[in-house]
């Protein structure tokens, strides 16, 4: 099984290629800064995307009492009519019950 790399170890590695390619290309600091903060970037934002792929998460309103405030089902801390949960069982619970209102983030 092959390891998998932190985020920092994608990062520097980004970096080290980027930087690489600048190089390679002729560019001086300020475009090879430019490339590497890029780079970056890019493993950044997929490094966001595959947690929040990894960990979903559901919004739950209570439909008809928007203030609402306390905990609900499942020790679900309400508060201004509306919860977070990350567990796929709670938001399955108020999706099957009247009254609230899933939204998948």
């Amino acid at each position: 099984m092959a390891k998998s790399s932190t985020l920092e170890e994608k990062i520097a590695k980004a970096e080290e290629e980027a930087r690489m390619k600048a190089e390679a290309e002729g560019l001086d600091e300020a475009a090879t800064q430019e490339a590497v903060n890029e780079a970056v970037a890019k493993v950044k934002k997929t490094a966001e995307k595959a947690a929040k792929e990894k960990n979903p998460s559901w919004l739950v309103k209570v439909k008809n009492n928007p203030d609402f405030c306390g905990i609900g089902a499942g020790g679900v801390q309400f508060a201004d009519g509306q919860a977070t949960v990350t567990s796929e069982r709670m938001a399955d619970w108020f999706t099957e019950h009247d009254g609230y209102e899933v939204i998948k983030r």
